[in-house]
């Protein structure tokens, strides 16, 4: 019989470097298709080569690292129909707590997500020195939208979401100038949505909001050969 009571591992520090790789990766620090190389890292961090496998293991959990026997670990390059499996499970669960927010939405509210459409516009300026501002701006709008929810459900099911979305849209950004733009030239439309107090059109925009920038982003990884 196996005793239960063996030798625990330092799970925090798994979880430590688990962190610091996912960080990496949704910065593009670590590229589509780049190898984890569990020595170099280990080296770099100052630890053993066991919590980087351990942390690795867990990103293939997530869906974030591929692996190969005898070669390891790699970042997963996305599938155009991921991208669409993502952004179809992505609409169904915004336009719902979208529609949950306007039961309980406020005139404050309103005035938040005009400030969060402004830091976006902010952001956009930063494009030089902060390539990804305008893209984390967008995100903490879109957070918003599942806070007015009132569901914490539904807030951390777009949490686990946004890690996979965060992979895809960090590589867009940073390897077009241009996409910054994008927040700022179409969640206006959102906000405006919602000032109209009416349910069917806060759906229906961010519904063409969300197929719209899919579309825009599968050209992107078309056109850059970065899919499967």
């Amino acid at each position: 019989m196996v005793s239960q009571f063996v030798e625990l591992r330092p799970s925090s520090l798994v979880e430590d470097v688990r962190d610091r790789l996912l960080e990496a990766i949704v910065t593009g620090e670590l590229a589509p298709g780049e190898r984890i190389v569990e020595a170099e890292l280990a080296r770099r961090m100052g630890i053993s080569r066991g919590p980087v496998r351990e942390a690795a293991r867990l990103l293939q959990q997530w869906g974030i690292l591929s692996s190969e026997a005898r070669r390891g670990f790699f970042v997963r390059k996305v599938s155009l129909e991921e991208i669409d499996n993502l952004v179809d499970y992505r609409i169904c669960l915004e336009c719902y707590a979208a529609r949950k927010a306007m039961d309980r939405i406020k005139h404050g509210d309103i005035n938040k997500l005009r400030d969060l459409y402004s830091n976006i516009l902010e952001a956009q300026t930063r494009r030089g020195t902060e390539p990804l501002a305008a893209l984390e701006c967008a995100f903490a709008f879109h957070e918003y939208i599942f806070e007015l929810s009132g569901n914490p459900r539904l807030v951390e099911a777009f949490a686990g979401l946004l890690i996979q979305i965060r992979q895809i849209a960090t590589f867009v950004n940073l390897a077009d100038e241009a996409s910054a733009d994008f927040f700022g030239n179409n969640l206006l439309q959102i906000v405006e949505a919602f000032e109209s107090n009416a349910p069917d059109r806060v759906e229906k925009t961010i519904r063409n909001y969300l197929i719209f920038s899919r579309d825009e982003t599968k050209k992107f990884y078309i056109d850059h050969e970065q899919t499967e």
